[in-house]
């Protein structure tokens, strides 16, 4: 689990790199073959595939500052009309 605190003091406790989805594709950025990664997670190589297929590996740092700046920009657009 992370523990994150953003630019405005929130703190977020993610769980994410618990689930075997995000471990495969950490897995797959770290250079692993979804072969190895099917192995290592005891799951199906089809299965491991389509995770690695759904999306690009983001920390879970990167996606909850994303989250945070997206969220910011619509708020500071909402305000300047």
């Amino acid at each position: 689990m992370a523990c994150i605190t953003l630019p405005d003091g929130t703190e977020i406790i993610d769980d994410s790199e618990l689930y075997p989805e995000h471990q495969a594709r950490r897995m797959a950025h770290e250079g692993q073959t979804p072969a190895e990664i099917a192995d290592e997670l005891e799951e199906r190589l089809d299965i491991v595939q389509g995770w690695i297929q759904e999306g690009p590996y983001e920390s879970p740092e990167a996606y909850w500052l994303r989250r945070y700046n997206a969220a910011l920009t619509v708020v500071l657009k909402t305000n300047s009309t």
